[in-house]
């Protein structure tokens, strides 16, 4: 009986590299204010559609951003305990994407506060996605 070759099989089962979420691990972005708190960013700079996988990909990448903020690393490295209002998850996401993640992200209010942090979605500008007009 032949091995069984799989090629370009991700490291981790939570990267996809050719997903617009390719990697559910790890921080995208974030950025400690000067008073303390941060702001933690999420990029998905390709377009994205509104399938349940996609979704839930996001889900998982929001529940790890939430875990962490509520960690004693993420205290350390911004100074403070983390709210609602000194802790921000901004979702930036492609112009192209499916409108299911404004009312995805919506929904996640609750939950985001509940973890002491805020939550909102921001489309990706031009200059931002690398684009020249």
């Amino acid at each position: 009986m032949a091995d069984i070759i799989e090629h370009n099989k991700p490291n981790d089962l939570a990267d996809l590299p050719d997903h617009p979420i390719p990697a559910l691990n790890g921080l995208d972005i974030m950025t400690v204010k000067k008073d303390g708190g941060a702001d933690l960013t999420v990029v998905i700079s390709d377009p994205i559609n509104g399938s349940e996988f996609s979704q839930n990909r996001l889900l998982i990448k929001l529940q790890n951003y939430f875990g962490f903020i509520n960690s004693e690393e993420y205290i350390y490295q911004a100074k403070v305990r983390p709210t609602p209002d000194n802790t921000i998850v901004i979702v930036k996401i492609h112009p192209d994407s499916s409108g299911a993640y404004s009312d995805l992200i919506s929904r996640c209010l609750s939950w985001a506060n509940e973890n002491n942090c805020s939550i909102e979605l921001r489309i990706l500008t031009e200059s931002e996605l690398g684009s020249s007009s």
